[in-house]
């Protein structure tokens, strides 16, 4: 279903949190077609139909579980992502109110915004969150009503701790060099023995890495796939043992 058309239908309905609260839901005004030119121009490509119709009828929505949604994407840049390190340009346009974003990974050549990442500072995580606008404002209004399962929830709330904690979807970079995949097996060769893989090219609703853990990480050239180097794991015995190291003697000669 389009988004326009996933907005109108839901609206229609009595939304409130699980307390009953209802939700205090406000559409912006939509864009003019010289806005949309310019929102495309930003982008490098032409919008599909069904999302120049949605900015026509509005340019976001304020309320409801998230602090605000700005469909033309005026914030330009995911926060965590002012560098550009998750692709050649990132485009936040949903907000928790805590410092976090959903958006877009744009890379050199998009022909279209494509699916829908979650980029968490706290846990700094990132995350895949939904195909496209369609399915995550479907699961964003499944949050207003019974029995309120949504897949933002489960992203927002528990996957990203378990990623924080496991980061479970990692390839060592030995076994992807053996990989019957030849695109993970050649991007493997040009990485230490002793980073790690994760590849997001088609992965599942939840699937990551724990940036915050990384020295640094290599994204390939056009794919989502990722090289990462993690931090050494912290070790107490190992901070304990600077202080209970025997200390050198030291000898008066006279």
């Amino acid at each position: 279903m389009a988004p326009l058309k996933i907005i109108q239908e839901n609206l229609k309905q009595g939304l409130a949190d699980e307390d009953g609260e209802p939700w205090e839901i406000t559409l912006e005004p939509g864009l003019s077609d010289e806005e949309i030119a310019g929102f495309e121009q930003r982008l490098g490509f032409r919008l599909p139909e069904p999302i120049r119709e949605l900015l026509r009828f509005t340019n976001g929505i304020t309320g409801g579980p998230l602090e605000s949604l700005d469909f033309s994407s005026s914030a330009a840049y995911v926060q965590i992502d002012e560098e550009n390190r998750f692709g050649n340009k990132t485009i936040g346009f949903a907000a928790d109110g805590f410092g976090n974003h959903w958006g877009y990974v744009l890379n050199e050549g998009s022909k279209n915004l494509g699916p829908i990442y979650y980029f968490s500072h706290d846990a700094p995580v990132f995350l895949y969150q939904s195909p496209d606008l369609s399915h995550f404002l479907t699961e964003m209004f499944k949050m207003g009503k019974a029995p309120f399962k949504s897949l933002l929830d489960d992203v927002h709330e528990d996957r990203i701790k378990e990623v924080w904690k496991q980061n479970p979807d990692l390839i060592p970079v030995g076994k992807a060099r053996q990989s019957s995949d030849s695109v993970i097996a050649e991007f493997a060769q040009t990485l230490p023995d002793s980073w790690k893989i994760i590849d997001l090219r088609n992965p599942v609703i939840g699937a990551g890495f724990s940036w915050g853990r990384c020295r640094e990480f290599r994204r390939h050239e056009h794919l989502m796939i990722f090289g990462l180097n993690f931090k050494e794991p912290w070790s107490f015995s190992k901070w304990l043992s600077r202080f209970t190291k025997q200390k050198p003697q030291i000898t008066n000669h006279e």
